[in-house]
């Protein structure tokens, strides 16, 4: 899995292994090791509830994805992405997105 931020938005992208997982139930994590014994973790997860849902803390952020939504994109990567936008605070919120790539 590959992580990008930028102002307002989230970029995850999952390759074809990862997207299979999910298909199956399975979360995919992405763990990034911290100097002082400390880490960050992204985890994607699939729902049955017809719901995104976006939770955070300061070791990570846990992000689930409409099974259905994940079973009906059928484009081909680089084109295959999911998109979502969450309130945050102050009035902004937070575009995620999640593609799909051979990119590894």
């Amino acid at each position: 899995m590959i992580v990008e931020f930028a102002t307002g938005q989230i970029r995850v992208w999952c390759t074809a292994q990862e997207r299979e997982e999910l298909l199956r139930g399975r979360a995919v994590k992405l763990e990034v090791a911290l100097p002082g014994r400390r880490y960050v973790v992204v985890s994607v997860a699939a729902s049955a509830l017809d719901a995104w849902r976006l939770d955070a803390d300061p070791t990570g952020l846990w992000l689930t994805v409409p099974h259905a939504e994940l079973a009906a994109e059928t484009s081909e990567p680089p084109a295959s992405e999911l998109s979502h936008d969450f309130p945050a605070d102050s009035g902004h919120s937070v575009r995620v997105r999640v593609g799909f790539t051979t990119r590894g």
